[in-house]
């Protein structure tokens, strides 16, 4: 039905030889020290013309990938590329585009005083956002006990999230936005369970 309309309708004009296949951003996502954006790729696929091209210079990039790693460089790249997709607790605010280039010394105000680029206090956000981030995950991995079926459907999302940034384009943060609502919903449901687990770690480490 989707292919139909995209098929007929005449308000978009697509050009179906820019097309990029599924592979080439696996081939990306194992590329560099990261497996993020790799500009040298994606210039590749705009001089390629079908989508057979596109689809055997990706192929080929992943095998050449593979060959130079080796199966246990490889996982120890997939092992730093899990950290740098939950590194940052910001989600790489301002590090990447210019999307906000306004002045916080224009109309100013507390939030753009933390959040924009020459805020005052934009190194205290990314503080306090670090700690907090910190302090969610490890309310997930304490709430573990929890184990009702929507808490465990959200940590089979999660981990579907966390496989899908390993195989694709990730190596930043920014790409778990998208999965930050189940991440919200079921630190929700198991903070009690998690801070609990903690405490009792705490006082047992005390003694």
């Amino acid at each position: 039905m989707i292919g139909t309309f995209v098929s007929t309708q005449k308000y978009i004009k697509i050009s179906k030889q820019d097309n990029m296949p599924p592979i080439h951003f696996i081939s990306i996502g194992m590329s560099g020290q990261k497996g993020g954006y790799n500009l040298e790729s994606v210039k590749m696929m705009y001089k390629l013309k079908s989508p057979q091209q596109k689809k055997e210079y990706s192929i080929k990039q992943i095998k050449q990938t593979l060959e130079k790693r080796g199966p246990l460089g490889y996982i120890k790249f997939l092992i730093s590329k899990q950290g740098y997709n939950t590194a940052n607790g910001t989600f790489g605010w301002l590090q990447e585009g210019n999307f906000l280039v306004a002045s916080s010394k224009v109309h100013t105000n507390v939030f753009k005083q933390y959040l924009y680029a020459d805020g005052k206090y934009l190194s205290d956000f990314r503080f306090f956002a670090q700690i907090l981030w910190v302090i969610a995950l490890g309310i997930l991995l304490l709430g573990f006990e929890n184990r009702g079926l929507l808490e465990n459907t959200l940590r089979l999302g999660i981990i579907g999230g966390f496989i899908f940034l390993l195989l694709f384009e990730g190596g930043r943060s920014r790409y778990m936005i998208q999965f930050l609502p189940m991440f919200v919903v079921l630190l929700t449901l198991i903070s009690f369970d998690g801070i609990t687990k903690f405490k009792r770690i705490f006082y047992t480490v005390k003694k």
